[in-house]
């Protein structure tokens, strides 16, 4: 369906998110929907409990009874990780992704959002009901009362990463590896006043691979779960309503104990196990640690600066190779980069003269060949966590990605077996003086140059043709080396 139509009806829509929390995969939803469907007007209703010591005492207590002494350490390192990663993307609106962080969310014109202590509250009710929603859109929400889910004209749908009825409740994909199944659902469900139960708009499945990863497929259930949702309220809006009963059978899940999280944890990294594995991952985690200190002690400002060109091919956990990396692994080195490095563009590199001083680690990150999951599992990644998107190789074996319309920016190809520079405009060679160190050709995506004849015999460059330099860019954007 083409996603450019005119949705004319919708000129004055309003809908109405759910939601117990302003986490990343519910403002990117709430942005791919916003940005799909023009003329759109939106109330995000968050519950924000207050907790006061007496609840967080004896949930702390419960916690400790269930899942034993796993549970302080398990604290500990989750406050860690929140604190890190509550907003991936930081402040920088300007960023890759920026258009996602809360700030920018909240800061849109047609959205408003609502914090109430008790999502059920008659504040809250009679909130939602002066706005007077068209179809609502329970996101990562708490169970939703009758009061709320029937007040939207058109009904509330239910994003559940799972398939149902078999995997109701959470989390994701959690007990779908604990049973070995082979695939994962994603489903959007119409709300009733059980949990998950109501008629199904739509699902879809992510295959479970051998080498799969829970956060892994977490992650492409979330941009899997955005899809789908966008999909359903663009048919809510149009006057259809897609629904079909579930069938019987199935049973709630509930969230796993600690001891049943590390058993799956270790299961899953006996799959990946390699003999001879544990002197390396310490000699590795030696130097990690000693690099680290020494770039907080500022030993490494002393020394002379240097960038570090990350090169990946792939992403993807189909496979394990000297080629290929983990989704997960993948996401968690980029949150890395993003916490303790400063992370450059090609074209930032590209534009300058000398690697700048700075007391973080100076970092780019590349990709090489344009493999397929660069595309669907690599950028949604790179843009969760703000990396500036790097440029897509034109190989014979990235074409297929040119349908998608990936907007890199600039496109990186194969150089020509001549060493010199192409002109970004004009496409002649330039002085060979000015040569940058590589194996790349970098070329705007709406020129690709073509070369008649031997272009070893090209003697015109831009410096000695006037007509070149008048139209030209001053500093040529386009490089190839050999």
């Amino acid at each position: 369906m083409d996603t450019n139509m005119t949705y004319s009806m919708n000129a004055q829509s309003r809908i109405v998110v759910f939601t117990g929390s302003m986490a990343y995969s519910v403002r990117k939803g709430i942005v791919a929907i916003d940005q799909a469907i023009p003329g759109l007007s939106w109330l995000v209703l968050l519950h924000a409990p207050r907790r006061n010591a007496r609840l967080l005492l004896r949930n702390q207590w419960r916690n400790l009874r269930r899942n034993g002494w796993r549970w302080a350490p398990y604290q500990i390192a989750d406050l860690a990780v929140h604190r890190s990663q509550d907003n991936a993307i930081g402040d920088a609106n300007d960023a890759p992704g920026g258009e996602y962080t809360r700030a920018a969310v909240e800061a849109r014109p047609n959205l408003r959002v609502l914090e109430e202590a008790d999502i059920h509250s008659a504040d809250a009710v009679h909130a939602v009901r002066a706005f007077a929603p068209d179809p609502g859109l329970s996101l990562v929400a708490p169970i939703l009362r009758r009061s709320l889910f029937a007040t939207p004209q058109l009904g509330t749908v239910n994003l559940h990463k799972g398939k149902v009825p078999e995997y109701r409740g959470m989390p994701p994909a959690f007990w779908e590896l604990w049973n070995d199944e082979y695939r994962v659902g994603c489903t959007v469900h119409w709300v009733d006043d059980k949990l998950d139960t109501g008629d199904i708009a739509a699902e879809a499945f992510v295959p479970c691979k051998k080498v799969s990863t829970l956060r892994g497929l977490q992650l492409r259930l979330d941009e899997l779960g955005m899809g789908l949702m966008r999909d359903v309220v663009r048919d809510v809006l149009k006057g259809r309503r897609p629904a079909s009963p579930q069938p019987s059978g199935g049973h709630p899940y509930r969230q796993p104990t600690l001891a049943q999280a590390a058993a799956l944890d270790a299961r899953l990294a006996r799959r990946e196990s390699t003999g001879g594995a544990l002197p390396k991952r310490v000699l590795k985690d030696t130097v990690h640690h000693a690099a680290t200190l020494a770039s907080r002690a500022g030993l490494l400002a002393t020394i002379e600066p240097r960038l570090t060109v990350l090169l990946y091919h792939r992403v993807t956990d189909e496979v394990r190779d000297n080629l290929t990396i983990g989704i997960a692994q993948f996401d968690r080195q980029m949150a890395l980069l993003r916490a303790r490095c400063r992370v450059l563009s090609v074209a930032g590199v590209l534009a300058s003269e000398r690697v700048p001083k700075t007391r973080e680690p100076l970092v780019c990150v590349t990709f090489d060949d344009g493999y397929l999951d660069n595309y669907t599992n690599a950028v949604p990644v790179l843009l969760r966590h703000g990396i500036p998107r790097p440029s897509s190789c034109r190989s014979a074996s990235s074409r297929a990605i040119a349908g998608f319309r990936m907007t890199f920016g600039v496109r990186i190809r194969r150089s020509p077996s001549w060493s010199g520079i192409i002109c970004a405009r004009c496409a002649r060679q330039v002085s060979p003086s000015a040569r940058i160190r590589s194996r790349t050709s970098i070329v705007p995506r709406s020129r690709k140059p073509s070369f008649a004849g031997n272009s070893r015999n090209r003697k015109t460059t831009c410096a000695a043709n006037s007509a070149c330099a008048t139209s030209c860019s001053p500093t040529p954007t386009a490089v190839a080396s050999t």
